[in-house]
């Protein structure tokens, strides 16, 4: 799993992705007033994202243009886990079950999201063990 990337750089991830590619100054264009950076905060956030290969850097002729190396769902999918990952198994369900219900989400998703339930519940066991490590979390106690 690559290393998680800050809420910055999810900025500029973000226009590179919306345009296939994007040089400096395309995403300087984007972000420059919405975020209030100058040029050498965008090469800043670029050069991180090059470095922890999310981007990759291009020359043409006089600049660069960058180019996404992960699509968005899979920097979602692997931001999601690395949250998840973080936390005990026996609260990932409460933490996705918020996530539900918070989040507005289309007729299409909670069908497909019903279905991928329906099919999980056919194998899922009657409680999940917690992997912590004895005082990262209550559950050893008794607690949820």
């Amino acid at each position: 799993m690559r290393q998680a990337i800050t809420q910055s750089e999810w900025e500029v991830m973000r226009v590179v992705w919306s345009k296939n590619q994007a040089t400096n100054n395309e995403i300087f264009d984007v972000l420059g007033d919405k975020m209030g950076w100058k040029m050498s905060t965008i090469k800043t956030l670029v050069r991180r994202l090059t470095q922890k290969e999310f981007l990759k850097a291009e020359k043409h002729s006089r600049e660069y243009t960058y180019i996404p190396q992960v699509s968005e769902q899979e920097a979602f999918i692997e931001s999601a886990e690395h949250l998840l990952n973080q936390i005990c198994n026996k609260k990932v369900g409460s933490v996705l079950n918020h996530f539900v219900k918070e989040h507005e989400m289309s007729q299409a998703d909670l069908e497909a999201l019903s279905e991928i339930i329906k099919e999980k519940k056919k194998n899922a066991p009657e409680s999940v063990p917690c992997q912590c490590t004895p005082g990262q979390c209550n559950c050893k106690k008794g607690r949820v």
